[in-house]
């Protein structure tokens, strides 16, 4: 904590006395922490800021001069002031393009005297100069005013390079600086075209919320949730630019399971596959939660109903355990029983004298009960309860899908209480592959209903997940106690106009596919399409591009999509009869570089991004004529 705060307030004499504080704080500390942490205090004295506005109040004669970068640094002596890019000043220069008369910025402010009250405030005034100043390694490079300079959003592209996300902070354009800073205990709602960089709006938005908001919402209560444990590792290489080194991340199938086994629950032998039951239907999510508490309450009745016949259930008053724990699990008010219990049988032995009948019949009778709290848990099974809401009995343990994995979690919160830990804001990657139980799943993890999800419904390709939403209004039925906004970005900034407008040639196949991208301003070569006798003549040519590709030495990732997974170890054996250096994804791989050559399985590859992409014989059989191939299809062409 001191290290942000040093890092914000920054009012030490020179940068020197920067590091002298961080080595000195730093020493119990981890050492990817120290490490992420100095290269981002290098990185700010080569280049300490990229912007400069100049701003003049309404009703104010003095002009204030700010300049922006990535961390703020306020000394008291010197003219020359840096703000953080997540400061509510530096918005002027993320939402005007040019000087601006009537200008303004806004921000939330704890009254002095009442901090619990929060005053909005509005700053309006004259954006009088917009500036962007280039810095490389210390040294200014270029200043362009305003926004004369087009084509600096257009280089910073270019010059990009794939296999890891970066920071944009730079370059944030109008509508994603609105998404980043909307108010983070609402629902915040994004529909991102290809390429519209929603996982990176998603990241900025976490590294201004904890900067923003910093009382309220930090790493340690709040959570990321991807589509794949893919996009999970490949998310996390970028964190650490941004100031986050520690967040709870995951899938939200893995989240579940590492939820159930967290309170020791019987629940080893479950894992998430592929295979979909369609007796299951999560659009009747209402239905499902209603179904779950009463068949809870009922387990709860039978439960009491059996310890009514017991002859130390008067003498014992166990129905005034029951009734003051009644709105807890039933797992829970049995545990809270046998604890007591025991804690009152320790009580009675250190004071009894021997031969003490009473107390000793007494203890007897609490031991019986203790002993049938036992019995009566140990029939508990979260595998036994599935079964009996169900109503079938053949149950694989080992091939369960999503869908059933979101009931077991429920019912197993409802019948033992789950004690996982709520947060304060959710973000949800991808949020297109989810349907309405597992959104009922995700809203129940928040204490106070901050979530921002982010998606594409032209991307929604998971075939296990038939169910999945439609539209994004859906949600409203989920989340019906919040706030809600809508944001969408329509503009591909990572591709070229040649790729989007090839890759939405094919949705518009179906007209259903009503969110197509807009082509950013940034030329290329139209995507090529090449048919071959063969597999191995495939990997040939590939291997031939990408020596090209790579002839100028410059650093690049490339992705090797391979489209039919039965075909993928063959593929794979190609490349390496070819001397190819190729780097194997599968579902755990996290050893994301900037350079590269990817060989990816088509289901893993959404959310990633590349400088070239070849696509393997996405034929016929494997992509027939229909909306869910043709998004498959758009997701594959998209990816540089």
């Amino acid at each position: 904590e001191q290290l942000k705060e040093a890092s914000e307030t920054a009012r030490q004499d020179d940068a020197v006395d920067i590091i002298k504080l961080a080595n000195k704080t730093m020493k119990t500390r981890d050492y990817s922490f120290k490490k992420h942490f100095l290269k981002n205090l290098e990185g700010q004295i080569k280049s300490p800021y990229f912007a400069r506005i100049d701003f003049t109040m309404k009703d104010f004669k003095n002009e204030i001069t700010m300049y922006i970068g990535k961390h703020s640094y306020l000394p008291k002596t010197s003219k020359l002031k840096i703000t953080d890019w997540r400061s509510p000043i530096a918005s002027l220069f993320y939402n005007y393009q040019e000087p601006t008369k009537n200008a303004q910025y806004e921000f939330d402010i704890p009254q002095k005297h009442r901090p619990w009250i929060i005053d909005h405030r509005i700053i309006k005034g004259d954006l009088n100069l917009r500036r962007t100043i280039e810095i490389v390694e210390g040294e200014i490079s270029g200043i362009y005013d305003n926004n004369l300079r087009v084509d600096l959003l257009s280089d910073a592209i270019k010059n990009k390079t794939g296999g890891i996300l970066e920071d944009i902070i730079k370059t944030i354009q109008s509508g994603q600086n609105e998404i980043i800073r909307e108010n983070p205990f609402n629902v915040t709602i994004v529909q991102g075209t290809a390429g519209s960089g929603k996982t990176t709006i998603a990241i900025h938005r976490i590294s201004y919320l904890f900067y923003a908001h910093k009382k309220e919402i930090n790493e340690n209560n709040t959570l990321l949730l991807s589509s794949s444990k893919v996009l999970v590792n490949y998310v996390a290489k970028t964190l650490p630019e941004l100031e986050i080194y520690s967040l709870d991340r995951n899938t939200l199938a893995g989240f579940m399971i590492e939820a159930i086994l967290a309170n020791s629950l019987e629940f080893a032998k479950i894992a998430h596959t592929s295979k979909y039951n369609n007796n299951i239907n999560p659009s009747d999510v209402n239905s499902i939660i209603d179904k779950i508490a009463s068949f809870a309450n009922r387990l709860k009745e039978q439960t009491h109903k059996e310890f009514q016949s017991k002859s130390y259930y008067e003498t014992l008053s166990i129905n005034k355990y029951f009734n003051r724990m009644q709105n807890k699990p039933i797992y829970y008010q049995l545990k809270s029983i046998k604890e007591n219990f025991e804690e009152e049988i320790a009580e009675l032995k250190d004071g009894n004298e021997k031969g003490n009948i009473i107390i000793d019949n007494k203890i007897n009778e609490l031991k019986l009960a203790i002993k049938d709290i036992n019995t009566i848990i140990k029939k508990f099974s979260v595998i036994k309860a599935y079964d009996d809401f169900r109503g079938f009995t053949k149950f694989d343990k080992n091939s369960i899908d999503i869908d059933e994995l979101c009931i077991i979690y429920l019912i197993t919160d409802a019948v033992y209480g789950l004690d996982g830990k709520k947060y304060k804001h959710i973000v949800v990657d991808e949020g297109q592959d989810l349907n309405l139980l597992n959104y009922k799943v995700i809203e129940s993890l928040s204490d106070n209903g901050g979530f921002t999800i982010l998606g594409d419904l032209n991307q929604a390709t998971n075939a296990k997940n038939a169910h999945s939403i439609k539209k994004w209004d859906e949600l409203s039925e989920i989340f019906a106690k919040s706030k809600i906004s809508h944001h969408e970005i329509k503009t591909s900034y990572r591709n070229t106009k040649q790729i989007t407008k090839f890759a939405s040639s094919i949705l518009q196949k179906f007209p259903e596919h009503i969110h197509l991208p807009e082509p950013f301003r940034r030329e290329g070569e139209n995507p090529e399409i090449k048919t071959f006798t063969d597999r191995n003549n495939i990997i040939y040519e590939i291997v031939n591009k990408i020596s090209q590709i790579n002839s100028d030495n410059a650093p690049k990732s490339i992705a090797i999509i391979e489209t039919d997974f039965d075909q993928f170890d063959t593929t794979a054996h190609l490349l390496k009869s070819y001397n190819v250096n190729y780097i194997k994804v599968d579902e755990l791989f996290e050893d994301f570089t900037q350079s590269g050559i990817y060989l990816v399985p088509e289901h893993l590859v959404k959310g990633l991004e590349f400088d070239t992409a070849f696509i393997i014989d996405p034929n016929e059989k494997l992509f027939p004529f229909n909306p869910n191939s043709a998004k498959r299809l758009f997701v594959c062409c998209t990816r540089p």
